[in-house]
C-alpha cells in the first residue's frame, strides 16, 4: 500500500498476505494467520530519498482448538521483534531495535527491549548485533486474578543496560492490596521516577 501526503511524502507499507514468504525483504514465516499484517514500512520523502525502513517480525503459535478437532485452527500471532533502518539521505543508516516477549497463556506482555543502537546482521531473520549500552528493559506483571482480570497491570518497571532500575510504576485497583482486583477501577499509583 502507498500513501503520499500533501508534502509528497511517501510511505509504503507491504503486509503478509498468508501465501509465501519473501525472507530476502523481511516477510518472515507467512501464514495466513498473519493476513494483513504489516512487515514492512518504507518512508520517502518528496524527492525519493529514502529515509526510513521498519521491519516487524511477526511470530506466530498454533493454540488447542476449543471444542475438538473440528474447530478451525487458532493461533496467538504477536509482534516479537521490530528493526528501524533510519538514512541520512545517503546510503549511511543507523539501525535500532525492540524485542517483545508475551505470556502463551493470556496473550500480556510480559518484557519489552528497547534494545537502542544495533547493527542489521540477517533481514530474513531480523538478526541483530548489540552495538551500545543504551538498551532498556521494560518489565510488566499483572494483577493476580487471570480469571477475571487477565491483563491488569501491577508493576510496571524500567531498567537500563547495568540493570539499574531506573523507573518504577505500582497500580492499586478497588481500593485493595497490591497485586489484586475486586471490578477493575483504578484507586491508587505510585511512581519512582
Amino acid at each position: 500500500v502507498t500513501n503520499i501526503d500533501h508534502f509528497g511524502n511517501v510511505t509504503k507499507q507491504y503486509f503478509h498476505q498468508g501465501n509465501e514468504s519473501a525472507t530476502q525483504v523481511g516477510e518472515y514465516l507467512d501464514h495466513p494467520a498473519k493476513i494483513n499484517l504489516p512487515y514492512k514500512t518504507e518512508i520517502f520523502d518528496n524527492q525519493n530519498t529514502f529515509f526510513q525502513t521498519t521491519i516487524n517480525k511477526w511470530e506466530r503459535t498454533e493454540l488447542p482448538s476449543l471444542s475438538g478437532p473440528q474447530d478451525a485452527k487458532r493461533n496467538f500471532v504477536r509482534i516479537e521483534k521490530t528493526v528501524a533502518q533510519t538514512f541520512d539521505g545517503n546510503s549511511s543508516h543507523k539501525d535500532t531495535a525492540q524485542t517483545f516477549t508475551y505470556n502463551a497463556t493470556n496473550g500480556n506482555l510480559e518484557k519489552q527491549v528497547n534494545l537502542g543502537e544495533v547493527t542489521l546482521t540477517d533481514i530474513s531473520t531480523l538478526g541483530t548485533n548489540d552495538v551500545g549500552t543504551d538498551k532498556i528493559t521494560t518489565d510488566y506483571t499483572y494483577v493476580d486474578n487471570a480469571a477475571t482480570f487477565s491483563a491488569l497491570p501491577a508493576q510496571v518497571t524500567h531498567t537500563d543496560a547495568s540493570g539499574v532500575k531506573v523507573q518504577e510504576a505500582k497500580y492499586y485497583y478497588d481500593n485493595q492490596p497490591f497485586g489484586t482486583a475486586k471490578s477493575g477501577n483504578l484507586t491508587k499509583q505510585e511512581r519512582l521516577i
